[in-house]
């Protein structure tokens, strides 16, 4: 992808959860080899294995992110919309408003409108960018 570098985060092979020792543990991988982490991207529910991180877990592994230096953080959120109706949706400001101002400005969320509908060639997003 446009000279872009991609390295995937050891996750837990039970779990398909990935932790903030993943992100740690990648972060020093990467730096080791002369290669720093620019930026991650978290997908909750993900697809395709529909693992679900509370707002705590998200929360969580963003402020890791900070901590370990990584400038660009983007939480994709486009999936929530096509969970089971039991499982409850993420609330957005609680997300913000739990964050440090450095995590919070590192952050981009999309969410969608699209996969609740199902157009799934339809792509209607919502971006909410850092300040």
């Amino acid at each position: 992808m446009n000279g872009i570098n991609m390295l995937r985060v050891a996750q837990m092979e039970e779990t398909f959860r990935i932790t903030p020792q993943a992100i740690r543990e990648s972060v020093v991988f990467a730096k080791a080899r002369n290669s720093p982490v620019k930026g991650l991207i978290l997908t909750s529910p993900d697809n395709p294995t529909g693992t679900f991180l509370t707002i705590a877990q998200l929360i969580e592994l963003i402020e890791t992110a900070v901590l370990c230096d990584i400038p660009f953080i983007f939480l994709d959120l486009m999936y929530q919309l096509v969970l089971d109706p039991g499982v409850f949706r993420y609330h957005l400001p609680d997300l913000f408003n739990s964050l440090t101002p450095v995590a919070h400005r590192r952050l981009t969320v999309m969410d969608g409108l699209s996969k609740c509908i199902g157009a799934s060639s339809v792509r209607h997003a919502h971006l909410l960018c850092g300040d």
